[in-house]
């Protein structure tokens, strides 16, 4: 059974809203914005890996379609690019939270580098989707079925 499509919408909501939350952290400083953008990033970690994983299962079924291969390729390789990136962000801000001090041109690095995961995470996204809506992938055809309404 393919679980991909039950799990990666949750990281990607997690991830960008925690970028969001960056963002609100900046422009109202001493507010729970950084704790929440750390919680939800902590949160979508998890949950992008959980969805690599099973990802690279969904990859799996649609090994013999060769039609495919380079545009799933496209998307592990996205994919890949995006949980690494954002690991790398949950490490800087671990590091920055067992220091307890967020030195700001440190501040302003991690939030450009937050952007550039959440435009990465919304490409490997549109791939993902594309696959699905545009190529068909891992989509049972409906052959033969009548309209609902000559039933």
């Amino acid at each position: 059974m393919n679980i991909h499509p039950l799990i990666v919408h949750f990281p990607i909501a997690l991830l960008l809203t925690s970028v969001l939350a960056d963002l609100l952290a900046l422009l109202r400083p001493g507010t729970v914005f950084k704790d929440v953008a750390f919680f939800l990033l902590i949160l979508g970690v998890i949950g992008a890996i959980a969805a690599g994983v099973s990802g690279q299962r969904a990859a799996e079924a649609l090994a013999h379609l060769p039609d495919l291969r380079e545009a799933v390729e496209q998307h592990e390789d996205l994919a890949t690019g995006t949980i690494w990136l954002f690991v790398a962000l949950l490490l800087s801000r671990l590091y920055m939270v067992i220091k307890g001090r967020f030195v700001s041109i440190f501040r302003a690095a991690y939030f450009i580098v937050s952007l550039v995961a959440g435009g990465l995470l919304m490409a490997t996204a549109y791939s993902g989707g594309s696959l699905v809506y545009e190529r068909g992938a891992g989509v049972k055809p409906v052959m033969n079925q009548t309209p609902r309404a000559e039933r």
